[in-house]
C-alpha cells in the first residue's frame, strides 16, 4: 500500500476513520469522504499531524451530483485512485418489518447500495483508463444469513455483496478487482447505537452481550484485512466475500480449489439437478 492513493467514504468516524489511519501509517495517501466536514478536518489533522498524507472531500454519497462534484479532480490531489473503499453505511432501522418507518427502512438500503454504486461508478472511468484499481464494499450482518430485526441492512448488505461479484464479472478482462469486506463487529457509533437505544435493547438484546464478551474487533483488524485483499495475491478471487475471520494463508493455499468449487460466494442450496429435474413423485407430475 505505500504511495497508493486510497479513498475511503464514511471516513469521518468508526472503521472508515480507522482504516484511513490504518493505511496511512503503511504510507498510504489517503483522501477522505464523508458528510460532516469539520470531523474529517479532525480526522486529516490526525493523519498529518501523525506523518501522514491526507485530503478531504464533503460529500452526500446518495446525491449524485454531490458525488460527482466530491470525485471531479480528485485524480489532481495526490495522484490517481488506486483503491476506493466504499464504507459509508446507515443502520437506523431496527425492528420487524411490519413495525418499522418505511422512510428510513428505504435510507438505509440507499445509503448502502446507492452510495457503493455511484462512488464505483464516479472512480471507474480512471481506473479503466489505466486498467487497474480496486473497489472494496463493505458488507456485514446478514449479508450471509437472515437478520431478523435488521432487515434494511441485512438485506443492503447482501445487495452489495452481489454487487461486487457483478462488477469483477464486468470487470474480468481489466485490471480492477472487487471484493466485499465483512469488518466483523466494530465499536462503533453505529453498533452503539444498537446496543443502547430503546429499540436495540428490544430487538437486538444480544448486541450488548457481545461487546461484554470482547468479542468485538480490534480497530486495525479490518483495515489490515482490506490491505491483504488488496496485496495482489487474491486477485483471481475478485468477486468474493472475505471477512476478518477467515485465515487469508489457508486461503491462499486453496485458491484453485475456492475457485472450482465457487467458495466465498452467494449461492443458492438447491436440490442436485437430477432431482431437480425428475419429479421425486410420479404422483405430483401427474397432477
Amino acid at each position: 500500500m505505500k504511495n497508493k492513493v486510497a479513498v475511503i467514504t464514511g471516513a469521518s468516524r468508526g472503521i472508515g476513520r480507522n482504516t484511513a489511519v490504518h493505511l496511512s501509517r503503511q504510507g498510504t495517501k489517503v483522501i477522505l469522504l464523508a458528510r460532516n466536514k469539520d470531523n474529517l478536518a479532525s480526522v486529516v489533522d490526525e493523519i498529518q499531524n501523525d506523518g501522514g498524507e491526507a485530503a478531504l472531500r464533503q460529500v452526500d454519497v446518495i446525491d449524485a451530483a454531490s458525488v460527482t462534484k466530491a470525485f471531479q479532480g480528485i485524480d489532481g490531489i495526490f495522484g490517481p485512485v488506486d483503491v476506493l473503499i466504499n464504507n459509508a453505511g446507515s443502520f437506523e432501522t431496527i425492528g420487524p418489518v411490519w413495525e418499522v418507518d418505511a422512510g428510513k427502512w428505504w435510507h438505509d438500503f440507499t445509503v448502502n447500495v446507492r452510495g457503493a454504486f455511484l462512488c464505483s461508478k464516479a472512480v471507474l472511468p480512471s481506473m479503466r483508463k489505466r486498467n487497474e484499481g480496486y473497489i472494496i464494499h463493505i458488507v456485514g450482518g446478514g449479508t450471509k444469513g437472515a437478520f431478523p430485526f435488521g432487515s434494511a441492512y441485512g438485506s443492503s448488505k447482501t445487495a452489495l455483496a452481489r454487487l461486487a461479484e457483478t462488477m469483477a464479472a464486468e470487470l474480468r478482462d481489466t485490471g480492477i478487482r472487487v471484493f466485499a469486506i465483512d469488518p466483523g463487529l466494530n465499536d462503533t457509533d453505529m453498533t452503539k447505537y444498537q446496543r443502547e437505544t430503546e429499540l436495540g435493547k428490544k430487538y437486538l438484546p444480544d448486541m450488548a452481550g457481545l461487546f461484554k464478551q470482547g468479542v468485538d474487533e480490534s480497530p486495525e483488524t479490518a483495515p489490515q484485512l482490506m490491505a491483504q485483499i488488496i496485496s495482489g495475491d487474491f486477485d483471481r478471487l475478485s468477486g468474493r466475500i472475505f471477512s476478518v475471520h477467515d485465515n487469508l494463508d489457508t486461503i491462499l493455499l486453496n485458491l484453485d480449489d475456492i475457485l472450482d468449487r465457487d467458495l466465498y460466494t452467494l449461492r443458492s442450496n438447491e436440490l442436485p439437478d437430477a432431482l431437480r429435474k425428475t419429479p421425486v413423485n410420479p404422483s405430483l407430475a401427474a397432477g
